[in-house]
């Protein structure tokens, strides 16, 4: 029936021109600029029939007249398919570039951004959030193992292979990294270095502190000397799950729980978030320091120490600070 109708339709304009210039007046039309103002965005679905593709595009102002369109691309295009995903269409267009548009498969491309130190469940909240993917998410794999970036797809595609590659990208940054690593660091397994770079990803998110968080870090370990980091005893707390929602108390110091670094020694069992890829490689070059300790200063970054009286100096003065704002307040 829809051959009909076209046929019949074309039988109409051929009475008014002839063949051969209803042919030229055809080819003009499917090249000559489109209706479309402003740019437009355009969703097909697998398995969309081309006649709902067609007025899909009419509807959205793409093109001007569904029955020459079809004609265009009966008689003119390339004989491939219209293909699904998420269009741009430029305002203009012609017919026959909104066709090739289509056939070429060339998809709006999303992205979403994974900032660092997010938990899992962070990131879970966060791709359940975003539009244009598709799916259910599989349970995720343990706590560290996904690489917080900026990730690229097209609409449609599923939250469990965004998840995949996230895993993929981390498991690729350690193996690359890890031969790299500076001489006799106290890590034996890229593993340990994962570990301990979300430790470093919670304790600072000043730049140019990351090598030297980390360089006290890896002294600490050197000598025998316990991490004492509080994101570890809010992580043995919460697991992870949501915000401690307070200040950290004695009590929780002496807590005695698997992530808790200043009850036990070393690292912890696993890694405490997903730490970026700048907190990995300061881990694994962390800076030259003889510096055991460092505290808060006050204005966004941390005062570093070499003896415990400096750093008890450097504590007092965070002290001083903190109960000046609490007054001004």
């Amino acid at each position: 029936m829809r051959r009909v109708f076209l046929i019949l339709g074309l039988l109409a304009v051929v009475s008014l021109g002839g063949a051969v210039g209803t042919w030229q007046w055809l080819k003009a039309d499917y090249q000559a600029d489109g209706p479309l103002a402003i740019p437009v965005t355009v969703i097909i679905h697998k398995g969309t029939p081309t006649i709902e593709i067609v007025s899909r595009l009419k509807q959205a102002g793409v093109i001007l007249n569904a029955m020459r369109f079809g004609w265009g691309l009966r008689l003119f295009a390339d004989p491939k398919p219209l293909r699904a995903g998420e269009f741009a269409f430029k305002p203009a267009m012609s017919a026959a570039q909104v066709i090739a548009h289509l056939q070429t498969g060339k998809t709006v491309i999303r992205k979403v951004t994974i900032a660092e130190g997010l938990s899992n469940l962070e990131i879970g909240d966060t791709l359940a959030k975003t539009p244009g993917l598709i799916g259910l998410l599989e349970p995720l794999p343990t706590e560290g193992r996904l690489l917080p970036e900026t990730y690229h797809f097209s609409y449609g595609d599923s939250r469990a292979g965004l998840v995949k590659r996230m895993r993929q990208a981390m498991t690729r940054l350690l193996t690359e990294a890890w031969p790299n690593r500076k001489d006799d660091l106290p890590l034996k397994t890229p593993a340990e270095a994962l570990v301990l770079a979300s430790i470093v990803e919670k304790e600072t998110g000043v730049a140019s502190e990351r090598r030297r968080v980390a360089g006290v870090f890896i002294n600490r370990l050197r000598i025998g000397m316990r991490l004492q980091s509080d994101p570890t005893v809010i992580f043995g707390i919460t697991k992870g799950r949501e915000p401690l929602g307070r200040s950290i108390t004695k009590s929780d110091l002496r807590m005695e729980t698997a992530y808790n670094t200043y009850v036990i020694k070393g690292l912890p069992p696993g890694p405490i978030t997903n730490p970026g890829r700048a907190a990995i490689l300061a881990v694994l070059n962390p800076a030259d320091t003889e510096e055991l300790y460092f505290v808060a200063n006050g204005f966004g970054g941390h005062a570093f120490a070499r003896t415990l009286r400096e750093h008890n100096r450097n504590v007092a003065q965070w002290r001083k600070i903190e109960r000046a704002r609490k007054k001004a307040n």
